[in-house]
């Protein structure tokens, strides 16, 4: 039996990256935002999604995976731009990681970030910690 342990931070960037698998921390404006985007159901609903579907991925070798994907929110709740800050190279992505991926591109419209009263794009950092029996 698996057991899951998901370490799930939210942390808000204001700017969108470019659509690529591998990114980094560029300069980002972390300018004042009113309201955060919001996942459907607030942080716990966004768990439960993720657990949901990571449980119906098959892992291969290593029970014990990480991921720190980046992806935007866009000022309509779209998810896009997703990618993963803590790989160097393409050769290090594994299957595991593209599933993540897959995984955050099925996510629901969010509840968009807010700013001076509008709708804005912001960007979200989630690491994702698996560790399975």
């Amino acid at each position: 039996m698996k057991q899951f342990l998901f370490l799930l931070l939210l942390y808000p960037v204001l700017s969108i990256g470019q659509e690529e698998l591998i990114c980094s921390l560029d300069k980002e404006d972390f300018s004042l935002i009113e309201n955060g985007a919001e996942f459907p159901g607030g942080i716990g609903s966004l768990f439960q999604f993720i657990e949901s579907e990571v449980k119906k991925v098959k892992l291969s070798g290593s029970v014990e995976k990480k991921v720190l994907v980046k992806f935007s929110i866009s000022a309509t709740g779209e998810v896009s731009n997703i990618c993963l800050l803590d790989r160097k190279s393409v050769k290090e992505i594994t299957s595991f990681d593209y599933a993540i991926i897959e995984i955050l591109k099925k996510m629901p419209k969010w509840k968009p970030a807010t700013r001076n009263g509008s709708p804005v794009d912001i960007e979200y950092i989630i690491p994702i910690d698996l560790k399975g029996e």
